[in-house]
């Protein structure tokens, strides 16, 4: 269940981390988190709810695909990288712990070099 339906939405702080750990892994421009991906699924979403997740230490958030400037074939090497809202994100949850969490990311980077993207 994805919780987007009126009445199956979630609540709260304890809702956003549900949700966040349902989505675990799922990337994402990072405007988009917030805009529509977490208030779809959290009623009344407030901001500070995945603030003070990430705060806490309970929510971990990432960019795991390289940066398009990084698939340069350009010998000068990749352009100058700027953040912006548009970037894909992904979250983990704290709860799978700092080996599990490690594992986690150690996959999506093999899964990369295995793509043939190098990050």
């Amino acid at each position: 269940m994805q919780h987007l339906e009126l009445h199956t939405q979630l609540s709260g702080e304890e809702g956003v981390l549900h949700a966040i750990a349902q989505m675990e892994g799922f990337e994402a421009p990072a405007i988009e988190w917030e805009r529509s991906l977490l208030p779809a699924r959290v009623a009344d979403y407030e901001p500070r709810w995945l603030d003070q997740l990430c705060l806490s230490g309970s929510v971990g958030w990432g960019r795991v695909s390289p940066h398009p400037a990084f698939n340069s074939k350009d010998a000068a090497g990749p352009r100058r990288v700027i953040p912006s809202s548009a970037a894909p994100l992904r979250f983990i949850c704290a709860a799978r712990g700092l080996v599990g969490a490690c594992s986690w990311w150690a996959v999506c980077g093999r899964e990369q070099a295995e793509s043939g993207i190098n990050p």
